[in-house]
């Protein structure tokens, strides 16, 4: 899916925005963030998901570890693509969701069972589902859909936008019209 959005001109990378699922309106149980087991241990290793995308976002041969199991990130050097700030303190970084945790909620998880909500959780497939990010944009963030907050580094908005809509299609979750046209505006300054 990846690939294929990427070789999308403008045109039809909007098209592919539209036909993202509209919201229903129903009644929702309240989203608590402890339904979504995250952070696991990455099968047949030490590391949890949070290290494996600290150690995948850093800039390549810059990690030190602070155990001689290579477990747990000590140092390393990660370009924020919120902010486009430069960072080398793990403890400065969330992973972020692209489409947070609560709004998936919103969106549609609240029907899955607890196996998807781990999944969806701790996915790893999707290089850009999990992203290493400044910790303070991430929070600015929240569980806000690209209408109510976008990075501030502008050059990142193709990308963001392109991501959000993948992970609305890949999870089969719903999107606002309010939303959708906050993608149109972020795909729209993709190249051609």
């Amino acid at each position: 899916m990846t690939l294929l959005l990427r070789r999308l001109a403008p045109l039809a990378l909007l098209l592919f925005v539209s036909t993202l699922a509209a919201a229903s309106n129903g009644d929702r149980p309240p989203y608590d963030r402890a339904l979504y087991t995250h952070w696991i241990k990455v099968d047949g290793t030490c590391r949890d998901v949070r290290a494996v995308v600290l150690i995948r976002d850093a800039e390549p041969g810059s990690v030190i570890f602070v155990d001689p199991g290579e477990c747990r990130v000590g140092s390393g050097v990660w370009r924020d693509p919120y902010t486009g700030r430069l960072l080398s303190d793990p403890r400065d970084l969330d992973i972020d969701h692209m489409v947070p945790l609560g709004n998936a909620h919103e969106s549609g998880g609240h029907a899955w069972d607890a196996s998807r909500r781990r999944g969806y959780a701790n996915d790893l497939r999707y290089r850009w589902h999990l992203l290493a990010v400044y910790r303070s944009a991430n929070r600015a963030k929240g569980d806000r859909s690209p209408d109510q907050w976008k990075p501030e580094n502008r050059a990142f908005w193709c990308q963001y936008g392109q991501s959000w809509a993948t992970v609305k299609t890949l999870y089969q979750l719903e999107t606002t019209e309010p939303e959708r046209a906050a993608l149109r505006e972020m795909v729209a300054t993709c190249e051609g």
